[in-house]
């Protein structure tokens, strides 16, 4: 059996926190594998699961940009020189 949680509300009204508590829960009950994502621009999720985040939403969609349209600019090349 599978499930879609999703955590959404205001600005520090404590997603992330609820999210990494669900996580949690699961993770300790046998419940897996488990697929997390923290779309927020300021993710913290990986952090208060005391994990290290090798790749971010926005890198994965650039690279995807990148290989799928020739003519798009890398987001992190753009940001480079400012």
């Amino acid at each position: 059996m599978s499930f879609n949680i999703a955590v959404a509300g205001k600005g520090g009204s404590g997603k992330t926190s609820v999210a990494s508590l669900i996580i949690r829960y699961l993770m300790k009950n046998g419940l897996r594998p488990i697929l997390a994502i923290d779309a927020d621009p300021n993710a913290n999720l990986g952090e208060s699961l005391g994990l290290t985040v090798e790749q971010t939403v926005g890198l994965v969609l650039d690279a995807f940009h990148c290989h799928t349209n020739p003519f798009h600019t890398n987001i992190s090349h753009r940001f480079a020189d400012i």
